[in-house]
């Protein structure tokens, strides 16, 4: 997740998005306000 943070948002949308699916829904969230705040 922080590596993923570090990344750009494009990468970090479809890397975390798919890695995060298979994690858990919790870790998704939080990815995904993140990625939304770098859209922002």
């Amino acid at each position: 997740m922080k590596s993923s943070d570090q990344q750009p948002p494009e990468r970090s949308k479809s890397t975390s998005q798919c890695r995060i699916s298979s994690i858990s829904p919790a870790t998704s969230f939080l990815e995904g306000k993140s990625v939304m705040f770098y859209s922002s």
